[in-house]
């Protein structure tokens, strides 16, 4: 469509183009969807308001519904894409809504390509950066994450609007590479930048946590608690962060009042407070924390949003919490049914490959835990795929572990197998504690052989 000659397009001042002058709540709106703010959902009410039709606004509400991973909200999504198309007057806007339509339509490839043709022709648009970081990380794409940040790092200056920002997003790409050391220092320079950058701080601290320097991170994310704490959901995952370092340190107690505290929160239909609560949970009756009815309120939760099945990831923790607390075969039953659908895209090849799998060897870990065991053996090279960060889908790693310690009590040689594995985990990070508490005394010269 083209541009009228009385809206000619203009930076927004965050490195996107429009036709219609940003109102001046839009600013606000993007320094709350880079740091994750409470504040976001507010900011573009009243950007509508003053603006109904500036589509950048707009476009951000149909990644919120899609970023919840739910498949009841693709519908949605699609609908607002349709009402958005007359009104865009930019190839960046087309490609926004295009984007929000491919990942609609479970074509999270076609949704990076989308994202990455505006990032071609605006480099410093920081929405679009944002949007692209997030969904490459939904779907465990390490490359494209970490490719678009450095496509347009020479575009950037500190003194360009997001900078900050955008280092945080860079040293989280860094540190799920491996680049642990110079993800601290992106990190930290983010944060310099832009100390309200949530996203940078809890970079930071996964930098610490993957080289088992736990008390630093604590000391990190405590030094750092006003960044995040005016977060949204996001604040809930990085208490989560800092109650699992309490379990690094022996201080499982604090780590179960954290979880009261802040990381159990009221339920808004985000699979990632699910994420949180279960594997937080997990760790702390691994560690022998009685936990009391606290599965309860989840597994009530897991039995309807489990059903839906938008995202493998979300599936996991789902099936998890009906493990701990209920009854896992509905939820199995209907993922399998929906995986025989004669459907394609990105989603569903992942549930089929990857989720269906490893939520069958979940439900399987306390009646069968030596089959559960070979399952998750299977499918250990895998689970990046499902999205979520390393120390996300360490958990599962832990259950493979736990499983072959439990099967071990009726098959010796699942029981070498593990020992074996938790040798390897030793080598890896030597001062893992989950894993040093429950190595066998003896010889570490097999911590190189596979389980």
């Amino acid at each position: 469509m083209g541009t009228p000659a009385s809206a000619e397009p203009h930076e927004d001042g965050w490195g996107g183009v429009s036709t219609e002058p940003p109102p001046a709540a839009w600013s606000d709106a993007v320094h709350a969807l880079l740091g994750h703010r409470a504040t976001l959902v507010g900011c573009i009410d009243a950007v509508r308001a003053a603006s109904p039709e500036f589509v950048p606004a707009r476009c951000v509400q149909g990644f919120g519904l899609l970023f919840k991973g739910r498949v009841e909200l693709r519908g949605r999504a699609l609908r607002l894409a349709d009402e958005v198309a007359p009104l865009c007057r930019t190839p960046r806007e087309q490609l926004l809504v295009a984007a929000i339509r491919a990942w609609a339509n479970d074509d999270a490839l076609g949704a990076l390509r989308a994202l990455r043709e505006i990032l071609e022709r605006h480099p410093t648009d920081a929405l679009t950066i944002k949007v692209h970081h997030g969904l490459a990380f939904l779907y465990g794409d390490r490359v494209a994450m970490l490719g678009a940040l450095e496509g347009v790092a020479t575009a950037w200056s500190d003194a360009t609007p997001g900078s900050g920002y955008m280092h945080g997003c860079h040293a989280f790409a860094l540190c799920e590479d491996g680049q642990f050391e110079r993800s601290e220092a992106v990190g930290r320079r983010a944060v310099e930048l832009e100390p309200s950058d949530a996203w940078g701080i809890h970079a930071v601290s996964h930098s610490f946590e993957m080289r088992d320097r736990p008390e630093v991170a604590a000391q990190w994310l405590d030094a750092h608690r006003a960044g995040y704490d005016g977060c949204s959901v996001f604040r809930g995952h990085v208490y989560w962060h800092r109650a699992m370092i309490d379990c690094e340190l022996g201080r499982p107690r604090d780590a179960l009042a954290l979880y009261d505290a802040h990381v159990a929160r009221p339920w808004v239909g985000d699979y990632r407070d699910m994420s949180n609560c279960t594997t937080l949970l997990w760790r702390l009756e691994s560690d022998g924390i009685d936990v009391g009815d606290r599965w309860v309120g989840l597994a009530e939760i897991a039995a309807t949003f489990g059903l839906d099945h938008g995202s493998a990831f979300a599936d996991a923790h789902y099936a998890l919490a009906l493990r701990q607390a209920g009854d896992p075969a509905p939820m199995r039953a209907s993922l399998a049914a929906h995986c025989a659908e004669d459907a394609t895209g990105a989603q569903r090849a992942v549930q089929r490959e990857v989720g269906a799998p490893l939520v069958e060897a979940i439900a399987l870990g306390p009646s069968e835990p030596a089959r559960s065991f070979e399952k998750l053996v299977r499918l250990q090279k895998h689970l990046v795929r499902m999205g979520g960060s390393n120390a996300q889908r360490d958990v599962f790693e832990l259950i493979r572990l736990q499983a072959a310690l439990d099967g071990g009590q009726r098959a010796p040689e699942t029981l070498r197998r593990a020992q074996r594995a938790l040798r390897q985990r030793l080598g890896e990070r030597p001062g893992h504690q989950w894993a040093k508490q429950r190595v066998a005394p003896g010889s570490h010269h097999e911590a190189g052989i596979l389980a």
